[in-house]
């Protein structure tokens, strides 16, 4: 008893000894910003990946911790370095906001309390649930084929697989048009739908504490996405997969094993995809001379847009939420309905500094961290991202621990957590709350009773 005691105390101490050298690199990381930015210079690159490394989990290389690092990492120190070298206080913004996250993420997990109980689960049922998931599933990537098939009779087999239909749309955005709201309203139901089922089937799966069949998986998310040249849906897909065959395998080199090659495809697929972009925007506007480095890039453009919003606040106002809630309520109507609807955080950025880029379809998102600027200042939204943290470090914990009452609830907001970070708010909460809808309607509709409980 004393032996176990003196464990447990043990394992509290370096618990609490962790967090405070944690704490403390923080602290550093923040002082050594600060003071690069009273010296008018950017701090050295090395310096960041050190803080890098030191909070980067790599135990569970897919949680949603290390997905928002890498993206700040990416956003606010990689391309604010190859856009903006001389500019100092980007990477200072970045610093504020990745360890605004990380103190509330260390927090939560520091005083966390115990696992949650294991629900009760009705074996039998479960697995009858898990047939009418499967068939509900194959219905669904039946009706996301049947849109394929109408855009490629409407527009012409040539004329899509060329590209041209994908700048085609884009020029189309926010213009009135029927065909394109009511093919928008078709495409959300639909594939929240998809998403919903897939988290259902994998927290049914996972109450068996069997592997799931990736065949499903696998055409849900990769290969339908492909045959509609949905780059970014084909990228969420990789990602889930990826984030569901570490939560089911024991051995996470394997995980590693996986990820470098599924990134290959990945990067083939996205620079594929955009060239076949950027080759029929040539028509319109000179893209010849873009590289695939460049293309690659262009994902992480939104930096110009944030430094854009900052240098120019002045004009641009802090919007208090009204860029954010009116927005989101208005969200699931589609702008070929409705030109004037109230505009998000991009939309109004685009409108004042790139009319051009507004017209045309072609706007580059501000990020969370923009929207959040835009709104509320860094203050403010330090704190957010700091309660943000606390939220992302309990979704994590189910995640890590196989909590699977909620692992439903995890994969919602992973199959979206890019376009969170990426995206304008209501841009990406409106998915959440889609497949949210979807979930509950088809566990309160279509499979009746609970297994779970």
């Amino acid at each position: 008893m004393d032996l176990n005691c003196r464990l447990s105390d043990m394992a509290l101490f370096n618990r609490y000894s962790l967090f405070l050298f944690k704490l403390f690199a923080m602290a550093a990381y923040v002082f050594a910003s600060w003071w690069a930015v009273q010296n008018r210079f950017v701090l050295p690159l090395y310096v960041d990946v050190i803080f890098f490394l030191l909070f980067i989990d790599r135990e569970n290389i897919l949680s949603l911790r290390n997905y928002f690092i890498i993206y700040g990492f990416l956003i606010f120190k990689l391309s604010s370095f190859y856009f903006f070298p001389e500019k100092y206080l980007l990477p200072f913004d970045g610093t504020l906001y990745l360890t605004a996250f990380l103190l509330g993420y260390e927090l939560k997990k520091i005083f966390s309390g115990k696992e949650i109980a294991v629900p009760a689960v009705d074996y039998a049922e479960v697995e009858k649930n898990i047939d009418k998931v499967l068939w509900l599933l194959k219905l669904f990537i039946g009706l996301k084929l049947l849109y394929l098939l109408f855009i490629i009779v409407y527009y012409g087999f040539s004329k899509f697989y060329s590209g041209e239909v994908l700048v085609e749309r884009t020029y189309n955005y926010g213009r009135k048009s029927v065909l394109d709201g009511i093919l928008m309203i078709y495409t959300n139901f639909v594939d929240s739908f998809i998403a919903a089922l897939i988290v259902i089937y994998i927290k049914f799966i996972s109450a068996l504490n069997r592997k799931p069949n990736y065949y499903y998986l696998v055409t849900a998310l990769l290969i339908v996405p492909l045959l509609l040249l949905a780059r970014s849906a084909f990228a969420f897909g990789i990602v889930t997969i990826l984030s569901v065959y570490a939560y089911f395998i024991q051995n996470k080199m394997r995980v590693y094993l996986v990820i470098l090659p599924a990134f290959i495809l990945l990067f083939a697929v996205a620079v594929y995809v955009g060239n076949l972009r950027l080759k029929n925007y040539n028509s319109l506007e000179d893209f010849s001379d873009v590289s695939s480095t460049e293309n690659f890039f262009t994902e992480l453009t939104p930096i110009i847009a944030y430094n854009t919003v900052k240098d120019n606040i002045g004009v641009l106002k802090y919007q208090h939420g009204r860029t954010i809630v009116l927005p989101l309520l208005t969200k699931v109507i589609p702008r070929g309905f409705w030109q004037t609807k109230p505009d998000n955080s991009t939309s109004y950025y685009a409108k004042e500094f790139d009319p051009g880029s507004f017209y045309a379809g072609f706007m580059m998102p501000l990020t969370l961290f923009g929207d959040l600027y835009l709104n509320f200042g860094i203050p403010l939204t330090c704190l957010l991202l700091f309660f943000t943290g606390i939220l992302i470090a309990w979704f994590d914990h189910v995640y890590i621990n196989k909590e699977f009452r909620h692992i439903d609830n995890y994969f919602i907001l992973f199959i979206c957590f890019y376009s969170i970070v990426r995206n304008n708010i209501p841009e990406s909460v409106i998915y959440v709350l889609l497949i949210l809808f979807a979930k509950k309607f088809i566990e309160f509709f279509m499979l009746k009773n609970r297994p779970i409980r």
